[in-house]
This record gives C-alpha cells, sequence and structure tokens, in this order.
C-alpha cells in the first residue's frame, strides 16, 4: 500500500483524482455512499478528510426526523450508520451493511455451510465492492489497517463502524468467503439493472484501485450461466438468481438453510437518495398497498418449504430510500410476518 496516512485523514498522489473539482467531488462521492468527502492539495498529494452527514437534508426524506424518533429517542442524524437493534425473530437496522454483522454471528456457529442460500429482497443488487483488501488468508479494513474475519462479529462491526463495508457492500465478501453460494435476488422489474434470469458468480480481486493503490478489493462479477449451471451449481461455484417473482425463486431454492434480507425499499424505493427524486419515475406505490405487499410476501413464506428453513432474518429501513413515514407500520407487518416463519428464526 502507498496511501500515506496521517492524524485527520489519509493522502493520495495527485494523479489519484480527477483535476476537475466537479468530477473529483462526483468521483469522491461514488466512492465512500453516505459519507461527506473533503480534498485538499497536500505536500505529498490530495488530503481525504471523512465525515458523517449531520443534516437531515442529506438524506432527501423530508420527514427522515419522524422516523429518526420511532426508531431512538437518542439517533442523531450523524450516527444513523450505527442504528442496529434486534427485534423478537430479526435484527432491525437503518442501513443495511449491518445485515453482514447477523450473517457473521450466524457463521460463527456453522463455519463451513453446505448448501446455504440468501434470499434478498432489495431495490438494488447490493454488489459493490467493500473497502477491504485480501491480505493472506484473511480481509484488512483498508479504512483502519484492522483485521476482518467474516466469522468474528466483532471484528464485522469494526468494519461496519469504520465505513469499510457499507450499505450496497455487504454482500461481496460473504460471496468471497462462502462458496457455492446461492443468491436469491427478488426485485420489481422496474428496478433491475441487468436481465432477469441466472448467473454464475466469479469472486475475483481488483488490483487497480485509485483511492487504495496495492490493495486486492473483491469484487462479484456475474456472467450468464450456462446450460450446466442452470441445472445446478457446480461445487464451490457460486450463483445469482435474478427475477421479481417470488413464487419462481421459491420454487428454485435448493435445500439446506436459508438467510432473509428484507431492505425495505423493495416495497417503495420513493427517494433512491436522489435530491431530484421528485423529477424522476419513481418505485412508489401507495402506503396500503405497500402494507399489503409485505403481509403477501410473507405469506408466501410461511408457505412455502423454504420458510422452514429459514434460520436467519435481516431487515434494513434504508434512510433517503424507503419513505420514513412508513417505517412504524411497515415494521409492525414485518415483525407480524417473521412470527409466522419456522426453522432457527
Amino acid at each position: 500500500m502507498t496511501v500515506a496516512s496521517v492524524d485527520t485523514g489519509w493522502v493520495v498522489p495527485y494523479g489519484s483524482l480527477p483535476e476537475d473539482p466537479e468530477e473529483r467531488f462526483l468521483f469522491l462521492s461514488s466512492c465512500f455512499e453516505r459519507q461527506v468527502v473533503e480534498a485538499t492539495p497536500h505536500d505529498r498529494g490530495w488530503l481525504l478528510e471523512l465525515r458523517w452527514p449531520g443534516s437531515a437534508a442529506s438524506y432527501v426524506d423530508p420527514r427522515l426526523e419522524e422516523g429518526l424518533r420511532w426508531f431512538s429517542e437518542q439517533l442523531l442524524v450523524s450516527d444513523i450508520h450505527l442504528g442496529v437493534r434486534l427485534e423478537e425473530g430479526f435484527q432491525l437496522a437503518l442501513d443495511d451493511g449491518w445485515t453482514l454483522l447477523s450473517w457473521s454471528s450466524w457463521l460463527q456457529e456453522r463455519p463451513a455451510p453446505q448448501g446455504l442460500s440468501v434470499l434478498h429482497l432489495d431495490s438494488h443488487a447490493d454488489l459493490m465492492s467493500p473497502r477491504l483488501s485480501r491480505a493472506g488468508g484473511g480481509w484488512t479494513d483498508l479504512m483502519t489497517g484492522g483485521a476482518v474475519d467474516l466469522r468474528d462479529p466483532l471484528s464485522v462491526v469494526a468494519a461496519l463502524r469504520s465505513n469499510a463495508i457499507g450499505i450496497g457492500s455487504f454482500i461481496v465478501p460473504f460471496v468471497h468467503d462462502v462458496p457455492g453460494l446461492d443468491l436469491f435476488h427478488l426485485c420489481a422489474r422496474g428496478r433491475m439493472t441487468a436481465a432477469p434470469g441466472v448467473y454464475a458468480v466469479e469472486p475475483v480481486l481488483d488490483e487497480d484501485d485509485r483511492l487504495f493503490p496495492g490493495a486486492r478489493r473483491p469484487r462479484a462479477a456475474l456472467r450468464r450461466a450456462s446450460d450446466t449451471e442452470l441445472r445446478r451449481s457446480p461445487a464451490g461455484r457460486s450463483r445469482y438468481h435474478l427475477s421479481d417473482d417470488l413464487g419462481e425463486l421459491l420454487a428454485a431454492i435448493p435445500p439446506g438453510p436459508v438467510l432473509l434480507h428484507v431492505d425495505m425499499d423493495y416495497f417503495n424505493d420513493r427517494y433512491d437518495g436522489r435530491p431530484d427524486w421528485q423529477e424522476t419515475v419513481r418505485h412508489d406505490p401507495a402506503p396500503d398497498d405497500v402494507l399489503a405487499s409485505i403481509d403477501q410476501v410473507f405469506h408466501a413464506l410461511a408457505a412455502s418449504p423454504v420458510g422452514e428453513r429459514i434460520e436467519d432474518v435481516t431487515v434494513a429501513l434504508s434512510p433517503g430510500f424507503f419513505p420514513a413515514e412508513l417505517w412504524e407500520a411497515a415494521i409492525d407487518r414485518v415483525r407480524h410476518g417473521v412470527r409466522r416463519l419456522g426453522g432457527g428464526v
């Protein structure tokens, strides 16, 4: 690693960032979800400093404060990335990166799972690269230099707090560390960024990172599954199944344990983190339709043999995506739905 650390941030060579201020801002914003990044000239390059936004306006949703007060009377906007709690039968978080903490606790009990499936309800694929680097057989947090082991929940918590792992980047290290994973992604048709179907997942390490030279960052490369891979997954190979039809996915989930992750923006992604949300085509069903859809999903899960094999449930509220005024009523429906599931939940 050739990044130079300083007390208040870290320095990257001048050639690492665009010279144009607007291009530089857009590039850095794309690299650090949620966080505000400041780049200032330094004698050795660009000094990068990160902070969490303290204004509710940063999360777009005009009723964000209403949702936060329901979630916690004490939580500050600048601490949204820390918001997580245990409910009866499931983990509830604000940001969905905390899903990896629950999966890490599950892995600690089952360090070498066979035939594992993840059912992922989300308006996004969440296959972004985390700020981790492969070091020997483990991971290094590129923000702090700490070791990260997916079978050590405390190390995962540290990586979540540093934002080495965050929203959209929690699945990829799991794909790397759990060979043979079947990932089933239920997504509204209008929100898909790829064609529905089955893809082979290739865990790869990228070594050309502009901000962290020398890092070996994990990525999940997708390619259309071959005829053989459509019928069964070769030993140790992972697959990604994308559909807007829950029944289709439930019928395809093979025998074995299932982890259920629900990002509530699957049901309504009104804001999609976009300041211009009012000017875009939105996935914004009416409140009654959102609640009815939650009931329908959990009814289908409870009626399916898959429901008996769900061993872990995580739910994320996604501030700035799923409308805050729906949080309380929606989670009431989720609580009722989770109680209907069997297995180890």
